[in-house]
């Protein structure tokens, strides 16, 4: 009887370390697919957000490839991403480069969004949590 007890212990903690090691699998599965997301530039080479207004131009990485509205003026920025987070900078800053929004992105196929999801927010003083951005029509990009 003891015996039984025993083998049926094993067997418990055969599953238990078996379905831990499938479960970290599936959590190394999703964070690759996580960090290896599409970029803008690859769905579309022009996006815009309506509040705040803001455009962006990945077609090419240039010093300047976004523009910002700001208390009524424009100001040209940079917009970059790396694995799944977003820097927007801005040469505005005595100090040279300033960010002015950075945090993580995504892109939403179903709704056809571009969703940033802002942790720093140091152009409009943490007002906005999310920027959401459209492609501009005519600027999809086909694969080949």
């Amino acid at each position: 009887m003891e015996y039984e007890s025993i083998r049926k212990n094993k067997r418990y903690v055969f599953f238990f370390i078996l379905s831990l090691i499938l479960a970290f699998f599936v959590w190394v599965i999703l964070e690759i697919n996580d960090n290896f997301q599409d970029r803008p530039g690859e769905i579309a080479s022009q996006w815009i957000c309506e509040s705040p207004y803001i455009i962006i131009d990945v077609s090419e990485y240039s010093e300047a490839n976004s523009r910002v509205s700001f208390c009524g003026e424009t100001l040209d920025g940079f917009f970059d991403t790396l694995n799944d987070e977003f820097y927007m900078f801005c040469g505005w800053s005595n100090e040279g480069e300033a960010i002015m929004f950075s945090g993580s992105y995504r892109y939403s196929w179903g709704k056809n969004k571009l969703i940033l999801r802002v942790e720093d927010d140091n152009l409009y003083g943490g007002k906005y949590k999310k920027l959401v951005f459209t492609p501009v029509p005519g600027t999809e990009v086909t694969p080949e």
